[in-house]
């Protein structure tokens, strides 16, 4: 995922040489990976990380959620609606098993869409604002103004 994300926010090709450098430019620009759940080896369902997930999120103060992965938008869309998060309500896969291009073209689209409100439907447009996070199946992105040192950058 790092590296989609990179291609997409950065515009350049990562490599392993420059992943650091790279994370740091990402870092510098508010974007930060932080994982769905904390620890990717518990078997506990993903629905009973959603309550941990809603916390984690309004101590970022995001402008923007954008999930990744269709299995997960399903199951994390209604609470974050509900919750008053800001859903930019877009289905973006997972950028694996030949999803590259469709991740990169649905990730585009979800970084100009204003986040979804109760009872919105798909679509929903907007232009891009500063701040964003990406929430994938072990993971969210962040890009914002601010730093959170507690989280950590995939």
């Amino acid at each position: 995922l790092f590296r989609y994300v990179a291609r997409v926010i950065l515009r350049v090709e990562p490599t392993r040489s420059t992943k650091g450098e790279l994370l740091a430019q990402l870092r510098a620009r508010g974007v930060f990976l932080i994982d769905l759940k904390r620890d990717p080896v518990d078997a506990q369902p993903l629905a009973d990380e959603i309550p941990q997930l809603l916390r984690r999120i309004r101590r970022l103060k995001p402008e923007k959620i954008i999930v990744i992965k269709a299995s997960v938008f399903d199951l994390v869309r209604d609470p974050l609606i509900s919750a008053g998060l800001s859903l930019i309500d877009e289905r973006v896969p997972f950028p694996g098993s030949g999803q590259q291009r469709r991740f990169v073209a649905a990730f585009l689209r979800a970084l100009k869409r204003a986040p979804a409100g109760p009872g919105d439907r798909l679509p929903v447009r907007s232009t891009l604002t500063d701040e964003t996070i990406c929430l994938t199946p072990p993971g969210l992105c962040r890009r914002s103004r601010r730093s959170h040192p507690r989280e950590a950058v995939a």
